[in-house]
C-alpha cells in the first residue's frame, strides 16, 4: 500500500527571511506550502489545509499567500478537476522550481560537454502542463472505471460525478487502483455516502472507527494523524 509521507523537513530561502515585511506569519505559511510541494516546487493544498500545518488562521493564511505572490516568492493558479470544477489552487514556490531548473540546465550542459547525444526529455513549462493533463485525463478515465464496476447507483441519492472526483483525487494522491476498488464496494455495501474521509477510513480501517461523511480529510497527512 502507498502512503504519502509528511516531509522531515522543508527549505526556506535566506533572502524570504531578510525581505522587508516578512513576518513569522509568512515563513510558517512558505513552510506550510513547501511541506505539501513536490521536488519541482508545486503544490495542491486548500488555504485550511496550509493554515492548519502553519497553526494560522484560514484569514492570516490567506493573507500571507498574497503577500507570498506580491513579493515573488510564491505563484498561484486556479486549478480544475477532470468535469471543470474549481479545486484547490495550484501553487508553485518559485525559488524551489528555479532551483530545480538551474539542476537541470547545469546537467545538460554537462551531458553536452560529455559528448552525449541522448536526449535530457521536455523541460519547458508548455511540455510539462501537457504532460501534466494528459496524466489526469488517464486517471479520470480509471476513476470512472472504478466507480463503474464498484459502485452501484441503484438507490442512491449520491451523484456518481462526486464519487468520481473523490476517487480520482485518492489516485493522485497513490492509492492503488484494487485498494480503491475494495474501498468503494465496502462502501457501497454498506450504503455509505462516500467522501474523502469515508473512502478514507475504509482504506485505513481504525478500532471502532465510524464513517463521518462530513469530516474533511487531508490525504498529505498520514491515516494515524487523521
Amino acid at each position: 500500500m502507498k502512503e504519502t509521507n509528511p516531509r522531515q523537513y522543508v527549505r526556506i530561502p535566506m533572502r524570504l527571511m531578510a525581505t522587508d515585511g516578512v513576518k513569522a506569519s509568512t515563513i510558517a505559511t512558505y513552510a506550510s506550502l513547501a511541506s505539501y510541494a513536490d521536488r519541482k516546487g508545486f503544490s495542491f493544498p486548500s488555504v485550511p489545509s496550509i493554515a492548519r500545518r502553519a497553526g494560522l488562521s484560514e484569514k492570516v493564511a490567506r493573507r500571507e499567500c498574497n503577500k507570498l505572490v506580491e513579493l515573488g516568492y510564491l505563484e498561484r493558479r486556479a486549478h480544475f478537476d477532470p468535469t471543470d470544477g474549481q479545486r484547490s489552487n495550484r501553487y508553485t514556490l518559485t525559488w524551489q522550481r528555479d532551483d530545480v531548473a538551474e539542476k537541470n540546465l547545469g546537467e545538460e550542459q554537462k551531458s553536452k560537454s560529455a559528448g552525449a547525444d541522448s536526449p535530457t526529455g521536455p523541460s519547458s513549462e508548455k511540455e510539462r502542463l501537457t504532460k501534466s493533463i494528459i496524466n489526469q485525463k488517464q486517471q479520470s478515465i480509471i476513476a470512472a472505471d472504478i466507480v463503474a464496476k464498484s459502485w452501484n447507483t441503484a438507490g442512491k441519492t449520491q451523484r456518481k460525478e462526486g464519487v468520481i472526483r473523490v476517487v480520482f483525487d485518492a489516485l493522485e494522491n497513490g492509492v492503488e487502483e484494487e485498494e480503491l476498488r475494495t474501498a468503494l464496494k465496502q462502501l457501497d455495501g454498506a450504503n455509505i455516502y462516500v467522501s474523502a474521509y469515508s473512502l478514507n477510513t475504509a482504506l485505513y480501517p481504525k478500532p471502532r472507527s465510524t464513517l463521518n461523511a462530513d469530516k474533511k480529510v487531508n490525504w498529505t497527512l498520514e491515516s494515524e494523524d487523521l
